[in-house]
C-alpha cells in the first residue's frame, strides 16, 4: 500500500462487507469489480453528503485493491497542512483514490495539480477514484479543464441512509464489536441525538466503552445515564 509520509493508514473498520447497501447495491457491485482490475470505466467519481459513506467506500476499494496485490494510493484532502506538491509521485499508482475533492478544487494551484495528476495516471493506464460532496458539474473548480476531466468520469451518487437504515447500522456495528444494541436503544439514539452517521457511530463508541467499563448491557436507563439525556 503506497502511503504518504503523513502516516495515512487504511481504516480497519471500512470494508465492502460492512457497508450497509440501502439502495447502493449497484454501486457496490461496480466498486468491487473496479477495485480488482481495470474496467471499461477507468475513472469513477462518487458524490454524497456528510455521513453518506463516501470515505468508507474509498477505503474499502483501496483495501480490496491492496489485498489483490495492486499498487494503490489513498489521499484524503482534508488532512491539515496539505499543499498541491503532495500529489507528486502519486502518478505511479495502479489505482489512486482521492477523497474530499471539494475541499481544494476551487484553488487554482490545487486544480492545476489535480488536472496534471489526472492526465498522468490515465495516460499510463491507471485508475482514478475521486469523491466529493456534490457532482462534478456543481464543483467550483479553479480550472475549467479539470472540470471537464471530472465530468468525463463515471459518476455515482451515494444514496444516504434512512432513519430505519441507521438503526440497522447501529445494530450491525454493535454486533461487530460484540455489543448488543437493542432496537429501542438504536431508535432512541436517532430520535434524541444527531442523525449524522459519524455522530451516531461516535455515540456507539462512547456507549461501548461505558458498557465494557461498567460491565453493563445497553438498556435505555443505562444509555440515558451515560449520555446525560
Amino acid at each position: 500500500m503506497q502511503q504518504l509520509p503523513l502516516g495515512i493508514r487504511l481504516r480497519t473498520d471500512a470494508s465492502f462487507d460492512n457497508f450497509l447497501a440501502a439502495g447502493n447495491d449497484a454501486l457496490l457491485r461496480a466498486l468491487r469489480q473496479f477495485a480488482l482490475a481495470p474496467t471499461p470505466a477507468a475513472t469513477v467519481f462518487l458524490h454524497g453528503g456528510p455521513g453518506s459513506g463516501r470515505s468508507h467506500l474509498l477505503h474499502a476499494v483501496a483495501a480490496a485493491a491492496d489485498a489483490a496485490g495492486r499498487n494503490v494510493a489513498l489521499l484524503p484532502l482534508t488532512l491539515p497542512g496539505l499543499q498541491p506538491e503532495v500529489l507528486t509521485g502519486f502518478d505511479g499508482s495502479d489505482l489512486l483514490c482521492v477523497d474530499d475533492l471539494d475541499t481544494v478544487c476551487a484553488d487554482p494551484a490545487w486544480a492545476l495539480a489535480l488536472f496534471n495528476l489526472f492526465n498522468a495516471v490515465r495516460d499510463r493506464g491507471g485508475q482514478l477514484l475521486f469523491s466529493a460532496d456534490r457532482p462534478p458539474a456543481l464543483l467550483p473548480c479553479g480550472l475549467p479543464d479539470l472540470q471537464s476531466r471530472l465530468a468525463s468520469m463515471l459518476v455515482f451518487a451515494v444514496q444516504e441512509l434512512s432513519d430505519d437504515d441507521k438503526q440497522r447500522l447501529l445494530i450491525q456495528r454493535g454486533e461487530e464489536r460484540g455489543l448488543r444494541v437493542p432496537p429501542d436503544v438504536a431508535q432512541y439514539l436517532i430520535s434524541r441525538h444527531s442523525r449524522a452517521v459519524a455522530d451516531l457511530l461516535a455515540l456507539l463508541d462512547k456507549l461501548d466503552h461505558a458498557s465494557l467499563s461498567e460491565q453493563r448491557r445497553l438498556t435505555l436507563p443505562f444509555v440515558r445515564q451515560v449520555l446525560g439525556s
